[in-house]
């Protein structure tokens, strides 16, 4: 096993990414070479990064395994300790050989994050990748949370926001702070045991500003009923800028809230509905968002607005020890 920078020779990515380990695999529609070019920038892309490092697993001169290492920056800043994440855990062959493989790269990968003073590493992996899931859980991971996936087409229909909805503001962000900190709870930084709850939320009210600051591509608002211009729900928007390699355009919601006190009011489901509009007015064709499994209410609510099941993948951590400051 080695360690080196992008491209790595003799890489047989298809062996080692088929099927549902490929992005955007669920959209049965989309040819099988586009998904894989896709995946291949992603993962050169990715690689490239300061600080990533990318280890490859050979047998007979063929690469039978890939990992890579990605540094996060802002994580590491607003948590007080090193974070990184595992961005790729791919391995050839059938569950026992794929599970010896990822265990062997995990190996790797544990002992440079070590070097690294890496405390809080991150990884994701499918549902149904058994293999991938026990091999990190066999090397210290904890599974935090499951993330469900769904997802709609865009069709024709009305491009205008509906009323009481809008794009967010400079002006709203100490609303939106306040919001973002009271209202996440399913997320895998709370259900993080070595993340304090009280970082965890400030994490969130640095999300949303960052968002509004243009981490984003929409920030919709949702005005509080019978005051107008106070906002009282937010939802992001981020479109994926490689999708074009797909023959498509997709959109992703990534952060939904509303106040507590006016939840039941139907914001949650006009929001959703807003960025669907939104969608469609920015030639976007299909919009996806990722639900925490127990977030019965949200998996509810994207249901009535028309989202059908896509996915579903699982969220891990592991960590060197200790609490965030």
């Amino acid at each position: 096993m080695t360690a080196s920078a992008w491209p790595p020779p003799a890489v047989k990515l298809p062996a080692l990414a088929a099927g549902a380990a490929l992005p955007y695999s669920y959209y049965h529609d989309l040819a099988e070479e586009r998904l894989q070019r896709y995946f291949e920038r992603g993962l050169e892309r990715a690689s490239r990064s300061p600080g990533a490092r990318l280890w490859r697993l050979y047998q007979s001169g063929e690469t039978v395994g890939l990992a890579l290492l990605e540094p996060l920056t802002w994580d590491t800043q607003v948590l007080s300790r090193q974070a990184a994440r595992l961005g790729a855990l791919l391995a050839a062959g059938d569950y026992h050989a794929a599970l010896r493989r990822k265990q062997q790269l995990l190996d790797g990968v544990l002992d440079e994050a070590r070097r690294r003073g890496v405390v809080h590493l991150a990884a994701r992996v499918p549902a149904e990748d058994l293999a991938g899931l026990h091999a990190l859980e066999s090397r210290g991971f904890e599974t935090l949370d499951a993330i469900v996936t769904s997802g709609q087409r865009v069709e024709k229909g009305p491009a205008g926001l509906p009323e009481g909805v809008r794009l967010a503001r400079p002006a709203d962000l100490a609303v939106l702070r306040r919001l973002a900190a009271a209202s996440f709870r399913y997320d895998r930084y709370h259900a993080d045991s070595t993340i304090p709850a009280a970082v965890a939320d400030h994490l969130h009210a640095e999300w949303i500003e960052n968002s509004v600051r243009g981490l984003a591509d929409a920030v919709l608002v949702a005005e509080a009923p019978g005051e107008p211009g106070t906002p009282a729900g937010f939802l992001t928007l981020k479109v994926d800028p490689e999708a074009e390699i797909l023959g498509t355009s997709i959109a992703t919601i990534v952060l939904v809230a509303t106040a507590r006190e006016c939840r039941g009011q139907g914001l949650g489901r006009r929001l959703t509905e807003a960025a669907v509009v939104w969608c469609r007015a920015h030639a976007i064709e299909r919009v996806e968002v990722g639900t925490q499994l127990r977030n019965i209410p949200a998996g509810r609510l994207y249901a009535a607005a028309g989202f059908g099941l896509l996915a579903a993948s699982l969220s891990l951590r592991w960590a060197a020890g200790g609490r965030c400051p």
